[in-house]
C-alpha cells in the first residue's frame, strides 16, 4: 500500500514480486508464452492470401455445393498446391467461396483457373462470380515486410515516449508487456489455425492499444 509522502522506487523484478498470489500469476503468465511459442515455431502462422498471395473466387450456385467434391476437383492440381486450398460454403450450400495458393506461372495460372471454373459450372452452374481477388506473392510479402517495420518503429517511438515522459524502466516494463499481450495473440491463431487476414491485423493493433493505455494509465499513476 502507498503512503502519500514516501518516496517510492519502481522496479521490474524484485521484492515480493515473486510471492504469492504474484507467483501463480507469473506462472500462468509463463505456461501461455511457452504454449504460444512453442506453437509458433511447430506450425507457424497461416496467413491469409493477402499477405503470402493467393486466388480468391465466390460464386454463386444453381445448385448446392458438396464440399468433398469441391475438394476432389481442386485435389486434381495437387501438383501446383491446390489441394491445400480452403474450401467454404454457405448454410444452404449455394455460395461457395475458395482460397486457393498462388500459381506463379501466369499462362499455367489462367489455364487452371478457367479449368476449375468450367468444373464448377458443370457440376453446380455458376450463375454469378461475387467475388474475385488475386494477390501476388511478391505483393503479399512487401506488406509483411512493411507492416514488420512499423511494428518496430511504434515500439521504438512508445519506448522514447515513455522515457521522456516517466521513466526508462517503465518504458522497458511497457514493451515487455505489449510483447507478451502480442505473443500469445499470435500463439492462439498459430495453435487453432485460424487464418491471418487484415481484419485480424486490426484486430492485433486494437490489442496493443488498449495495452499500451492500460499500461500508461497505471505508470502515471505510479509516478
Amino acid at each position: 500500500m502507498f503512503v502519500r509522502g514516501r518516496e517510492y522506487k519502481f522496479r521490474m523484478i524484485g521484492g515480493k514480486a515473486f510471492r504469492p498470489p504474484n507467483l501463480y500469476w507469473f506462472a500462468f503468465s509463463s505456461v501461455l508464452i511457452v504454449v504460444s511459442l512453442a506453437a509458433l515455431l511447430a506450425m507457424g502462422i497461416n496467413f491469409g492470401i493477402e499477405f503470402k498471395g493467393g486466388y480468391l473466387l465466390k460464386i454463386s450456385l444453381e445448385r448446392p455445393a458438396n464440399v468433398e467434391n469441391v475438394r476432389g476437383i481442386l485435389a486434381q492440381y495437387s501438383d501446383q498446391g491446390l489441394d491445400k486450398s480452403i474450401v467454404q460454403t454457405s448454410e444452404d450450400g449455394y455460395v461457395l467461396t475458395l482460397r486457393m495458393p498462388y500459381i506463379e506461372d501466369s499462362e499455367a495460372r489462367s489455364q487452371t483457373i478457367d479449368a476449375i471454373n468450367s468444373q464448377l459450372d458443370q457440376a453446380y452452374g455458376i450463375s454469378e462470380v461475387q467475388q474475385e481477388e488475386q494477390v501476388g506473392s511478391e505483393w503479399g510479402r512487401e506488406v509483411s515486410r512493411k507492416a514488420l517495420i512499423g511494428l518496430g518503429v511504434f515500439l521504438v517511438v512508445i519506448l522514447i515516449y515513455i522515457t521522456i515522459r516517466l521513466d526508462f524502466k517503465m518504458a522497458v516494463s511497457a514493451i515487455l508487456a505489449l510483447i507478451h499481450d502480442t505473443l500469445i495473440t499470435v500463439g492462439i491463431y498459430a495453435l487453432t489455425r485460424r487464418q491471418v487476414t487484415p481484419v485480424t491485423v486490426i484486430a492485433f493493433l486494437t490489442i496493443l492499444g488498449y495495452s499500451l493505455y492500460d499500461t500508461i494509465v497505471v505508470f502515471d499513476r505510479v509516478e
